[in-house]
């Protein structure tokens, strides 16, 4: 039995393998598992290898590990192509190719396939956190490259070659910088966004749905994350007005309410809307792949690219995939035609078999109190008298969701409220419907700017009264202060001077963190409107704030042309300028005492050694010999040495100036 013999693993390769993972390490933590670890293993296998304990595989087997990996990519997405499908074969060819190094091509086309692997990432990803990340990725390939071309390095230690390239890598990098910025501001931006999709939104944590289902959950999870930012440039509403619209769900099945179809929703005609004093604000919104927008009561402007349905959905014409920004105005106190309603039947629709006790509850009231009004305070009046709990955390129900709500869970967050008090209206003939949104939000004190979070999501109803038209119902707003259980839901529904009195109560530690979260929230913003957010319109804004208006996209290639081959002569000249050698003393004196020689006809020749010089001079003045030969010799001594006495470099320099040469 022969024993494997293990080695070192070589400086080079180290790195190498070391790039690699980097490159892979975004992908693998949203692709299946099985290309997961196949990726993993192949980087394992080709470590095994350098170190002398696994060979590498045979061409057939390499071979059959490419068909496998088609096959396996063909059978998980149903196509090669796409931004998953495509990101996920260019990783497998990636750690494939290492299976087959055999000479300094191969390191390359592994190099250039990670830096475009690299590029891939912000089809998924395009947050501060990633744009850090590939910066550290692209100083680890730069690394590679430098180690690689430069054969003394793969000699030394791993950790001496590390600290050695990634100085020079960082260097590469910071005379790059330049070119980049001209690059990015510069290079013609196309309308639409420059990536692809982020992945859809998961349930069972706070945020918003195209449909809803009281009682299917039990337990809300907190979502901190942005929905979306705001900045008003008229003072901000009062945060009992900030209701942010999204959308309207009218169709009730029993068990969930779903938004209509678009084609059943007719779009509204802002001529019909009676208007009082606007409220001017810019939303930044956050990418979440549906068509929703989200604006304030009454939105009296439609974005480019948008428009607004017969129940005031504010929809945009193509899903929101990327950082979107857009300027709006809404008018807080509206009215809209109160005398008719389009497709009244679908906002009185409750099946037959649904909530049967809850129907006999609405009947009794409804004979007591035949007017609408005082009929929906009598329901109101239901849920602030009797033992109601606003909770994230309310009990499962499995049978009828608006019975055992209303007379025996009665526990519950916004959307049990919204959907048993919208079940119980149209019951009692009045036309509701549902809406989603979010409700409030909080105002960043390091910027002027307000933050509306995921966990600031709400569901409340909105009812249709002869004479008035749709009136916004919240019916959480009747619960009392001491039945609401969590400290977010208790804080949204308070004024800013009762949130400003509550912060104080903070400690330092809670305020600390706090202050850090909105400090790195305001980096972020800017790092959506400045960076992610850099379009086309963005870009004539700039370049018409330098001057330059009704720029075309010939002529930013034009300028960025010119702007780059200026940059390129610039580098040229400095990389190959002549570059002034500073002499230490030793030269310093030799020069001198070849200029003496000079003068006597005896130039030296650049690619003369001092002891070839020296042999040339004394060959053809004897008379010289002993001076020339001894300073030669002594001048060789002293350059090469390690530790050269000062003593001698004293008589060397004596020598030289006592050195005077006659001419013939």
């Amino acid at each position: 039995m022969t024993e494997t013999r293990t080695r070192k693993l070589p400086a080079d390769i180290s790195i190498l393998l070391l790039s690699v993972l980097l490159v892979c390490l975004p992908h693998l933590l949203r692709l299946p598992l099985w290309i997961s670890a196949l990726c993993l293993a192949l980087i394992g296998g080709r470590f095994l290898h350098e170190t002398g304990r696994a060979p590498l595989p045979g061409k057939y087997l390499r071979l059959f590990l490419l068909l496998a990996c088609l096959a396996g990519l063909f059978a998980s997405y149903s196509t090669l192509l796409g931004r998953t499908a495509g990101s996920a074969m260019l990783l497998l060819m990636l750690c494939l190719k290492l299976m087959e190094i055999k000479g300094h091509r191969d390191v390359v086309v592994i190099i250039y396939i990670g830096f475009f692997i690299l590029t891939t990432s912000f089809l998924f990803d395009q947050s501060i956190y990633s744009g850090a990340y590939m910066l550290l990725v692209v100083l680890s390939l730069i690394s590679t490259m430098i180690i690689y071309n430069h054969p003394a390095a793969q000699q030394k230690p791993l950790a001496l070659a590390l600290r050695q390239t990634t100085g020079r890598a960082f260097i590469l990098m910071l005379q790059a910088v330049p070119l980049m910025l001209m690059l990015f501001f510069l290079f013609p931006r196309l309308p639409g966004p420059l990536w692809s999709l982020p992945e859809e939104p998961q349930g069972g944590s706070t945020g918003l749905a195209d449909e809803l289902e009281p009682g299917r959950i039990s337990q809300l999870s907190n979502n901190h994350d942005v929905a979306f930012r705001v900045k008003f440039e008229t003072p901000a509403p009062g945060s009992e007005l900030l209701y942010w619209r999204g959308p309207v769900l009218s169709l009730f099945t029993g068990r969930k309410w779903k938004v209509l179809m678009e084609d059943s929703a007719s779009r509204l005609n802002l001529d019909d809307v009676r208007f009082s004093i606007p409220v001017d604000y810019t939303i930044t919104l956050e990418p979440h792949n549906r068509h929703w927008l989200f604006a304030l009561e009454m939105p009296a402007s439609i974005p480019a690219n948008a428009y607004l349905t017969e129940d005031m959905q504010l929809l945009q014409t193509q899903p929101v995939n990327n950082v979107t920004r857009y300027k709006m105005r809404a008018y807080l106190a509206y009215r809209l035609d109160a005398n008719s309603i389009i497709n009244s039947h679908y906002y009185l629709q409750v099946p037959e078999h649904v909530a049967p006790r809850t129907r006999r509850f609405v009947n009794r009231l409804r004979e007591q109190y035949a007017q609408d009004g005082r009929f929906i305070n009598a329901i109101l009046n239901y849920f602030r008298e009797q033992n109601f709990i606003y909770t994230r955390k309310p009990p499962r129900l499995d049978g009828d969701t608006v019975d055992e709500f209303l007379f025996t869970s009665r526990r519950g967050y916004c959307v049990h409220y919204a959907s048993s008090f919208a079940v119980m209206m149209r019951l009692a003939g009045i036309p509701a419907r549902i809406v989603s949104g979010y409700q409030g939000g909080e105002m960043n004190p390091f910027s002027d700017y307000m933050i509306v979070r995921q966990s600031d999501a709400h569901a409340w109803v909105e009812l249709w009264l002869p004479g008035k038209g749709w009136l916004r119902i919240d019916p959480t707003s009747v619960i009392p202060d001491s039945r609401i259980e969590a400290s977010e839901d208790l804080l949204r529904r308070n004024d800013d001077r009762s949130r400003a009195a509550l912060k104080l109560k903070q400690g330092w530690l809670s305020k600390t963190v706090s202050n850090m979260r909105f400090a790195w929230d305001t980096v972020n913003n800017r790092w959506n409107n400045w960076v992610i957010g850099y379009n086309d319109k963005r870009q004539k804004s700039l370049l018409s704030g330098l001057g330059a208006t009704d720029v075309s996209i010939y002529h930013l290639a034009l300028l960025l042309g010119i702007a780059f081959s200026l940059s390129l002569l610039f580098i040229t000249l400095f990389v190959f300028r002549r570059r002034k050698i500073k002499l230490n003393p030793v030269q310093q004196a030799y020069a001198q005492f070849c200029r003496k020689l000079s003068g006597c006809g005896f130039v030296r020749k650049p690619e003369e050694t001092a002891q070839d010089y020296a042999r040339r001079v004394t060959r053809l003045r004897q008379d010289l010999h002993s001076s020339v030969d001894t300073i030669s010799r002594l001048y060789n001594h002293l350059r090469y040495a390690r530790n050269p006495s000062s003593r001698l470099i004293l008589q060397f320099r004596k020598k030289i100036k006592d050195f005077h040469p006659r001419r013939n």
